[in-house]
């Protein structure tokens, strides 16, 4: 991908089951999540990659790139990490929604709604 703007980079899939959050990127392989606008960007980086694991159904996976200075970054240290260690994890509750969303785009000075970039992907786990 080639953003057309500037920020940080996530990743955040909402498993096939419904439960849980997985902050896929950046994660405990790689972190490096700055993005300069008209740079191309290829994911998943060479040091990680994405396995499907199941149920069968869809995964929905949405793309934010915010600003640099947005909360984000030293909040996503205060989310549990999955059994592996790799990925941050919440289950997959309204609160945490909210968290989540409250945590994307508001500033760290002020606490002021940030622009940002959205996009959404749904890919289809099958057995």
């Amino acid at each position: 991908m080639t953003p057309s703007v500037g920020g940080k980079l996530f990743l955040v899939l909402l498993g096939s089951d419904l439960k849980t959050y997985y902050i896929l990127f950046p994660n405990r392989l790689d972190g490096e999540n700055d993005l300069t606008a008209n740079v191309a960007r290829t994911l998943p980086g060479t040091q990680w990659k994405i396995a499907a694991g199941g149920p069968a159904g869809k995964d929905h996976i949405l793309a934010l790139v915010v600003p640099a200075d947005a909360a984000i970054n030293r909040r996503l240290e205060e989310l549990p990490s999955d059994p592996t260690g790799t990925y941050r994890i919440l289950p997959a509750e309204l609160k945490n929604r909210r968290h989540l969303v409250k945590s994307w785009l508001t500033s760290d000075t002020d606490g002021r709604l940030v622009k940002f970039a959205a996009a959404r992907a749904v890919v289809e786990e099958t057995p």
